[in-house]
């Protein structure tokens, strides 16, 4: 974790992958990109030292999840909300129905995904 950070990753699950693929990219455009990985989201206890990484960065978090959007990672992004005075937003799969066929696939975000959508959020 940065004591400064540009944005703060929330990783759930599978999607801590392609949080670290991300963060590296963003630092070489030079962003300081902290992660903090969510192992337990059961009871969901935010750690002060999450809130202070939170409240020190300049654009907010964002929870990467691989279920959709209007689940847990809603819930954690409202939760991580109520206790900083930041914006957390949620990157998901897509909200449509999922099939195993190259086709209909509905992965979690991708590297390049999550690097878009923080470039959204930071207004770049």
């Amino acid at each position: 974790m940065h004591k400064k950070s540009d944005i703060v990753l929330f990783p759930i699950s599978i999607t801590r992958f392609a949080a670290v693929v991300a963060k590296k990219k963003l630092e070489d455009m030079g962003y300081n990109v902290s992660i903090i990985h969510q192992l337990w989201i059961k009871p969901f206890i935010i750690d002060d030292t999450w809130k202070s990484c939170l409240e020190t960065s300049k654009f907010g978090g964002l929870v990467l999840d691989d279920d959709y959007e209007q689940g847990v990672a809603t819930n954690i992004a409202h939760k991580l909300m109520l206790c900083s005075s930041k914006p957390v937003d949620v990157l998901c799969i897509e909200n449509r129905t999922a099939g195993f066929h190259p086709d209909v696939d509905n992965l979690p975000p991708t590297p390049e995904k999550i690097v878009n959508k923080v470039l959204e959020m930071m207004n770049v």
